[in-house]
This record gives structure tokens, sequence and C-alpha cells, in this order.
């Protein structure tokens, strides 16, 4: 069956982040355009909403962070895979970000103090101050020429004819002053009279006032124009002529402009320091949500670059507890793709190998075995065919003994016959060993009855149980582990019982902590014959035996029914000196786990 493990989600994490990104940036760009262009009445840096995105968005991508951190921080608290290599990466593409920021940033800052000083330290402020009052000394200069012209001897000689012939009086006006630029003459009756530059005409109705001295400044378009009436006296009445001159284009424009740029930099100048600050806070602002950005996309990567590991630490777990058909998908086309496929690859292999290894080894066990209980079987059949034998050649050759015989004879038959009973007992109990019904039990109690029950028959030895703490609780078959347990005692008083002098065999249990597993162990100790080099490799293994009296599968049934408790069961042994069978079985909150396989070695006893 194909299983497929999770897939990342960072490609949207990404785009998402990348959507923000642009729009942090086009935040920045409509703040620093305000900041940049703040007048010196201190006019608002934004909308409201402008500011309000600029603070809002980075704290987002701060909580975000966060959030990451706290989850890979519980990821590797958990042990989860890949989170230590994750761990790596992100730090890994922090440092680099602050590290490419760093100087990015100090050049920036120093730039900005340059800027600052060369554009206020200079002389700007007085060039600034110069032109203004050059425009102002020019302008002050055209009102006060005009007005002497208009009120001068001379001027008023020559308009003594301006009604009936204006054209002769511009001309001499333009001979004594060219700068003059217009003239336009009313007389007592009829309309105007304009002669000049035509911007500067005024209407009948602009001048029914018609009031002597300097008129208002007049602004059209890009010009200025200034402008002086003089009353004329005439013989039909007072007559009314304007002289003038127009500034030059753009004049007011300007003007303006350098006085907006003195207050500007009169303004900067005044508070460059804070400025300076302002500036420079506006910067980190605009770094720390680019920093804060390539932070979050170093924890998105990091969990595209990780999650095909990841993937294959959970493949390759469950792959060794036993679950060959586990198969990792990948929607990739790069390294890590090749990586998963050679991995489904070598796991089907492996699956088919097993296969294979599995019935070779059990056409191995079951020829082992037939070999086995062939020998066993064939042993008590020669006692019986003696005897058999026997009774029949007696009743050829001597009649008179036949009695004798056959007694004899029957009582050999009877025992055999009692031993292969027995040995087939033994082996069908064996291969029919049911499956452990598991139920929470006292262990201290459970020891305590094989301890009684096989006191009576240990002889001269000592049988003690000691250091077994009360209240523990596992999940055990007691039945089953009774068995067990009985077996390693059975087996340590028979060890005990070839020296030939008063031995021991004691029992303590202690809770060990091994392969993250809490289990307890229990230990049966004797100080009898210990077990040979040459027969430790052997001591689980069926039908093997150093006894003669035994059938070799007393420890076989003790490893089975450890193994189904998800147990481990092994030794340690001096030769002629002591043996110590281990027992580790998981606490009852643990029970059922996998098994934790130690090896085995040494002779077995039963």
């Amino acid at each position: 069956m194909m299983r497929q493990v999770r897939q990342t989600t960072s490609g949207v994490g990404v785009a998402i982040v990348t959507l923000i990104f642009v729009l942090l940036l086009a935040v920045l760009v409509v703040l620093s355009n305000r900041i940049l262009s703040v007048g010196p009445d201190g006019a608002s840096l934004g909308r409201p909403l402008t500011v309000v995105l600029a603070v809002g968005l980075p704290v987002i991508l701060l909580a975000v962070i966060l959030f990451q951190v706290a989850r890979l921080w519980h990821q590797r608290s958990t042990g989860q895979p890949g989170a230590r290599l994750k761990t790596r990466l992100v730090l890994f593409f922090a440092l680099v970000t602050v590290l490419t920021a760093i100087p990015v940033s100090l050049v920036s800052i120093n730039f900005i103090n340059s800027g600052v000083r060369l554009w206020l330290e200079s002389d700007v402020g007085d060039a600034l101050r110069g032109g203004e009052s050059i425009s102002l000394q020019y302008y002050q200069t055209s009102v006060q020429a005009l007005e002497d012209f208009a009120t001068s001897e001379a001027f008023s000689d020559i308009a003594a004819g301006a009604v009936a012939d204006p054209q002769r009086l511009w001309e001499q006006i333009d001979q004594l002053n060219p700068t003059i630029g217009f003239l336009q003459v009313w007389p007592p009756q009829g309309p105007s009279q304009f002669l000049g530059d035509e911007m500067a005409r005024l209407s009948d109705a602009d001048v029914l006032f018609r009031s002597p001295g300097a008129l208002p400044r007049d602004a059209r378009g890009t010009i200025s124009i200034l402008r002086y009436g003089v009353t004329l006296p005439t013989a039909d009445g007072p007559a009314y002529l304007v002289v003038g001159t127009v500034l030059p284009q753009e004049f007011d424009a300007r003007a303006n402009a350098l006085t907006r740029a003195l207050a500007t930099v009169t303004q900067l100048d005044r508070f460059q320091d804070l400025f300076r600050v302002v500036l420079v806070g506006f910067y980190l602002a605009f770094s720390l949500p680019i920093l804060l950005v390539a932070i979050l996309l170093s924890f998105l990567i990091s969990d595209e670059l990780i999650l095909p590991v990841v993937n294959l630490v959970e493949a390759t777990r469950r792959v060794a507890e036993g679950d060959f058909s586990f198969r990792v998908l990948t929607r990739q086309e790069d390294e890590l793709a090749v990586l998963v496929s050679s991995f489904n690859q070598m796991i089907s292999e492996l699956e088919r190998t097993r296969r294979k290894i599995a019935q070779a080894e059990k056409i191995a066990a079951w020829q082992d075995i037939a070999q086995r209980l062939a020998h066993e079987i064939k042993n008590p059949l020669t006692p019986i065919k003696l005897s058999a034998e026997r009774i029949a050649r007696t009743y050829r050759e001597q009649p008179d003994q036949l009695d004798e015989v056959v007694t004899t004879a029957v009582r050999t038959i009877t025992r055999e016959v009692d031993h292969l009973d027995r040995m087939l007992a033994e082996f069908r109990e064996f291969a029919r060993l049911p499956e452990p019904v598991s139920r929470p039990t006292e262990l201290r109690p459970l020891l305590q009855e094989v301890v009684d029950l096989y006191r009576s028959s240990s002889g001269r030895a000592a049988l003690r149980m000691e250091e077994v703490p009360d209240g523990v609780l596992l999940q055990l078959d007691a039945a089953q582990m009774k068995r067990a347990f009985g077996n390693l005692v059975s087996n340590s008083l028979g060890a005990v019982s070839k020296r030939g002098t008063d031995g021991e065999v004691r029992i303590r249990a202690d809770h060990v902590h091994k392969s993250g597993r809490e289990l307890w162990r229990v230990q049966v100790r004797d100080n009898g014959v210990g077990i040979s080099e040459e027969a430790r490799p052997h001591v689980f293994e069926p039908y093997f035996t150093t006894r003669p009296e035994g059938h070799g599968l007393g420890l076989a049934i003790v490893e089975r029914i450890v193994f189904d408790h998800g147990g481990t069961i092994w030794f340690e042994s001096e030769p002629g000196a002591a043996t110590t069978f281990y027992v580790d079985l998981p606490d009852a909150d643990a029970a059922g786990g996998g098994v934790d396989t130690a090896p085995a070695i040494g002779e077995a006893r039963a």
C-alpha cells in the first residue's frame, strides 16, 4: 500500500509573505515621500491608513515570526524529526541576512549624515538668502525707478501732448527710459489708447477710479506688471495716463520658490540633529520589515528543504517497525526527489528480500524441527526396538526365561514411551503457546508465588527474593509470566545443584531507563556452574540442552513469552562461578511498545 507523508505548504506561505512584502514596500515608499516632502509648517506625514499599515505590517510579521519560533521550540522539545536541522538552517539564514544588512546599514547611515551635513552646513542657505535679497532689491528698484520716472519733470514736459499724439509720447518715453514697457492714455472723453506690451493692457472699466500714483501690482499668468498713474489737465478736462514696467517672466514664482526654500532650509538648519535622527530612524524602520520578511522566509524555506528529510526519517522509522508497505510520495523534481525514489525502490527490494528470507527461514525452521524431532524420537526407539528383539529371541531360544525378560523389556518400553510422550507434549505446548492476555498485575506478589512454588524443591539451595518494591504494576499475562519466571528459577536451581555444595538463587527488580523507555528489570541470579563459551550462542534455541533429562524448550518458551510481552531477555555468565538472567518489562503505561531486542548468548539449562 502506498502512503503519502505530509506535503509542504511553504509555497503558499512564500507567496503570502511576498505579497505582504510588496504591500509594505508600497506603504514605505508613500510614507517616505510624505516625510521628505513635509514643509516647514510641520504638515501631516500622511493619511492614517498609510501610517497604520506602516506600523501594523511589521507588527504582524513579528507576531508570525514569534509563532514560528514557539512552534520550532515545541518541535525541538518533543524531539520531532528535522527540528534540529531546521533550527540550524533558520539561524544560518538569519545570520546571513543580518551580516548582509549591517554593512549596508552603516554605509546608508553614513551617507545620510554626510548628505544632511553637506546640505545644511554648506553655502546653500547663504545662496538662498542672497537670491531672495537680490529679488527683493530688484523689485524695489523697479518700483522706485518707475515712480521716479513718472514724477520727473522730463516726463511732465513730454506728457502734455499725450492726448493729442500718444504715439509721439511713447516714442519719447522709449528714448528717455527703455525699461518702460507700456503706455495707456484715457482722454477726457472716449476710449483709451494703448501702446507697448499687450499683456499689460487694462480695460476702460479697470481705471474708472482714475487714481494717480502707484497702482497695485498685477500678476497675469507667468508675468508681473508694475503701473504708475498720472492725471493731466487739458482744455476738455483731466486726462489720465498709465505707464508701467513688465517684470521678467515667472519672477513671482521664482521669488516665492526662493522664499519657500529659504524657509525650509532655515527650519531644517534649526532642527538638523532631529532631522538626522528622523532620517536614520526611518531607514531603520524601513530595514526592520525587510529583515523580518527575510527571517520569516527562512522558516518557510527551511520547511521546504527539510520536509523530504523528515519524510525519509518517518519512512525509515516505519520500515524499522516492520511496515515495508510505507512509501514516500513527493511533488518535487530535484535531487531530493531522486533520493526519495531511490529510497522507495530500496524498500521494495527489501520487502521482496524479506519475503524470500522469511520463506527460507520457515523452511529451514521446519527442517531443523524435523531433524531434531527425528533425533529425539530415534533415541528412545532404539531401546524399544532392542527390548522387542530381546523378547522375540528369548521366546525362541529360552522360553523358560520369558517372564523375566518380558517384565524388564516392558519396563524399558514403558519408560521410553513416557519419555516420548513428555517430549511431544512439550513440543505441542511450545508450538501452541497462546497470545498473552495482559492485565495490570503487581510484580512482587507474582514473583512471590514463583518463589513459594519452587522453595520446597530447592533442596539445600537458598531461594531468596530481595529488593522487589511493592506496588509495581505491569501489563502481564500472569499465568504465562509465572511460567517464564518459574523456568528461570528451575534452571538456576539445576545449575546450583551441579556444584555439589550449598548455593543460592536470588531475585530482585529495579527500575531502569533504556532506549527512551521506562522499564522494570527482573534479575534471577545464581552461583551455579555458569555457562560455557561454546554454549552461549545457543541458549535460547529450541531443543538445545546440556541436561540429559531436558528437551531444550524451557528457555525458548521463556524468550517467546517475554517477547510477546514487549520485553527483552538476556544473560551474563561467568563459567564456574555465576549466571544472571535479566528480563526487562515495560511499565504498565508503556506496555504494548516495540520490542527492544538484545544479544542473547549462553547455554540453555532447561
